[in-house]
């Protein structure tokens, strides 16, 4: 709750190309340096200016990683506290719990730039740029988590079900409920499962606050954080 705090409340909106978007990839590149990761910041070309990924792999780590990411912009006006520091927040403290295992080894951690539709058009910058340069063996994108609901299990429906299969999986043998579906390119794992990746998107569904200037820290739920991050690190165990 203290990530969605500072970049929902202290930071608020942060569109891809604006001053409070590099103020928050700062912050998250800090809080992962912190933590004894490598960490970089890659610029990212969008049709109007410029966004940047924060990336983050444990030193001396090799092979191919399992790659967990969230999307870090807003839109505009929007502090975006579910839509999506709820996302960012629980992939910083998965990185905490795995710093320095040799689980952690296996994982490569995103907050990527540029998800949300852009001036000048287009959307899923910073996932349609690392897919077109890295080969994660599956990705999982943890975007809108915050809310006390089910956790939906979404894919496009085109590529390898296999990371989707194993998300469902690991939420029974922890008794969290959770539900498959089959939507439209509206996240970051997209790119990814187009490019032959197995990828999926966690979700906790639609709220009358997306995309609002109301979409603040009260919207989300610590409960809900705490059950993102319970079934990630399972599933991230069951791949490493």
């Amino acid at each position: 709750m203290d990530h969605v705090r500072k970049l929902a409340g202290d930071i608020g909106p942060r569109t891809a190309p604006s001053k409070a978007y590099r103020r928050a990839a700062r912050y998250v590149r800090g809080e992962l340096r912190e933590m004894g990761y490598r960490v970089t910041m890659d610029a990212v070309p969008m049709a109007v200016g410029r966004t940047w990924n924060v990336s983050a792999r444990w030193p001396g780590a090799t092979g191919r990683p399992v790659l967990l990411g969230a999307h870090l912009d807003t839109v505009e006006g929007s502090p975006g506290a579910n839509d999506n520091a709820s996302g960012v927040a629980v992939i910083l403290e998965v990185a905490r719990s795995v710093a320095g295992t040799a689980l952690g080894e296996e994982i490569r951690f995103v907050a990527f730039g540029g998800e949300e539709v852009q001036p000048g058009g287009g959307h899923h910058y910073g996932s349609l740029y690392d897919a077109a340069r890295s080969r994660p063996r599956a990705m999982v994108s943890v975007d809108m988590i915050g809310l006390d609901r089910d956790i939906i299990v979404a894919w496009l429906g085109t590529g390898s079900r296999r990371t989707v299969k194993l998300l469902l999986r690991s939420a029974r043998e922890i008794g969290i409920e959770a539900r498959e579906r089959v939507l439209p390119d509206v996240s970051d794992h997209g790119p990814y499962e187009r490019a032959g990746v197995p990828s999926g998107f966690l979700w906790t569904g639609d709220e009358p606050n997306h995309h609002e200037p109301t979409d603040v820290v009260t919207n989300v739920r610590r409960g809900a954080l705490a059950r993102m991050g319970r079934l990630l690190l399972r599933f991230l165990s069951r791949n490493a």
